[in-house]
């Protein structure tokens, strides 16, 4: 259903029989997400952008000090040897630091479901594709609960029928009217099959 590549995490969405499976693949991480159908209403998304503050100074810390050792050791020449491979080591901490930081700073789309929420970067052109995922996401979630679940029996007990009908009214799987319509089917159907088998004392 979608898929996303980027810094070295790929992550996924599958539509399944028994529901929608999140998939997560990071160099040291693999988690695997399934949530039924009947969890993941409501749906909605949310955007955010996390700015990693610690990470940030750290990083300008780290760029001083790269400066400071190359002026003192390429400039002016007064540092030892041994300064060549301390201005590298901090170049490489601070690139790894930069790069982590740039992936924190991305903003994030995240879909929230019943069951809680699965969050992918809003990134280039997989992350313009997510309002149409989560809309086909919407689509597909309500025609299986209405294949499943939109039915009324007048020989099965009036009361489950109506907390089913009821749940999928407050999950907007049906209109109010739908709801009136097969309650009134639904009632209706039982007194005719009871006044079908009264009878009367005189």
């Amino acid at each position: 259903m979608f898929e996303q590549r980027a810094f070295f995490t790929h992550r996924s969405l599958t539509l399944e029989p028994e529901g929608l499976r999140f998939t997560e693949r990071k160099l040291n991480a693999y988690n695997e997400l399934t949530i039924s159908y009947e969890d993941l209403l409501p749906l909605g998304t949310a955007r955010f952008r996390y700015v990693p503050v610690r990470f940030t100074v750290l990083s300008v810390f780290l760029a001083f000090g790269c400066g400071k050792v190359f002026y003192d050791y390429v400039l002016r020449g007064e540092q030892p040897n041994s300064a060549a491979w301390l201005l590298l080591i901090l170049l490489g901490l601070l690139g790894v630091l930069v790069a982590y930081t740039a992936k924190q700073y991305h903003w994030h789309f995240v879909i929230t479901t019943g069951k809680g929420n699965i969050s992918f970067l809003d990134l280039g052109s997989s992350g313009k594709q997510l309002p149409a995922v989560v809309a086909q996401l919407q689509a597909y979630t309500v025609a299986h609960l209405r294949r499943k679940y939109l039915r009324v029996n007048a020989f099965e007990p009036a009361e489950a029928q109506l907390e089913r009908l009821m749940w999928l009214r407050n999950n907007n799987v049906i209109k109010s009217t739908e709801y009136e319509r097969y309650e009134q089917q639904l009632l209706g159907q039982r007194s005719q099959l009871i006044g079908s088998v009264g009878f009367s004392l005189n």
